[in-house]
């Protein structure tokens, strides 16, 4: 059984973990909910568990319910192309200060962002219970549901990962993929863990600071998104009882 992570540059050193095999992760920095998509539409048929983490660059453009839209047509997307596809919904993390020197930081802002967070992962969580093919992974040693970071967690940016902060988001959402795999007893063919995220060439220590001053535009993609008129429902999609 495959597993897929797609996501932004939150996974961009996932591939340091030790990974098992039948796993594959796409990520690219920047990426928001709507431009997912673009990053593994020609494979989504390849995987059984499909694990996005996004919703991070949502967070500071737009409003909870709109990031909850995009979501959810970026779901609709996926179970049409592989219909009996598994899906984990990995929460967003919460956002601290940026103690490089020189930044700046601003508490509202800070705050803003994590009570956005918090209210994209309530949904998602909401969502997660009414289908039996939705996963929502909330990450409580980041302290997702308190709205307060973890420091230990994150990089000195306060928003990207360091080397413990990505083995606790790979541990967490392993557990939830063991499960799903023991509930279907399936066995896929094995294959040897394959990772391709933009600047994969980094060395782990790069400067997470660095990181951020880089300027490169991700590549034009058309964005999928849903009309924000409608309400977040799921007709279509079984239930769980």
């Amino acid at each position: 059984m495959s597993v897929l992570f797609v996501g932004d540059s939150q996974l961009k050193y996932l591939h340091h973990v030790q990974l098992e095999d039948n796993t594959a992760v796409r990520c690219t920095s920047g990426f928001r909910v709507e431009q997912m998509w673009a990053l593994f539409s020609g494979i989504v048929k390849d995987h059984d568990i499909i694990v996005l983490h996004a919703g991070t660059n949502n967070v500071p453009r737009e409003e909870p319910s709109t990031t909850l839209h995009r979501y959810q047509h970026l779901l609709k997307i996926i179970w049409t192309s592989n219909p009996t596809a598994r899906i984990i919904a990995s929460a967003v993390l919460p956002r601290d200060y940026n103690v490089f020197e020189g930044a700046r930081n601003n508490v509202g802002y800070i705050d803003g962002c994590n009570r956005r967070a918090q209210e994209i992962n309530d949904g998602l969580k909401m969502i997660a219970s009414r289908s039996t093919q939705l996963e929502f992974c909330p990450h409580p040693s980041f302290g997702v549901d308190r709205r307060t970071a973890n420091r230990r967690l994150l990089s000195r940016d306060g928003l990207h990962l360091t080397r413990r902060g990505i083995q606790q988001l790979h541990d967490d959402i392993q557990v939830l993929v063991s499960r799903i795999r023991s509930s279907m007893c399936v066995r896929a063919p094995s294959y040897q863990p394959e990772s391709v995220c933009e600047d994969r060439e980094d060395p782990i220590p790069t400067d997470y600071r660095d990181a951020l001053l880089r300027t490169t535009q991700p590549t034009v993609i058309p964005e999928f998104t849903a009309d924000l008129d409608d309400e977040i429902i799921w007709p279509s999609l079984p239930r769980k009882v």
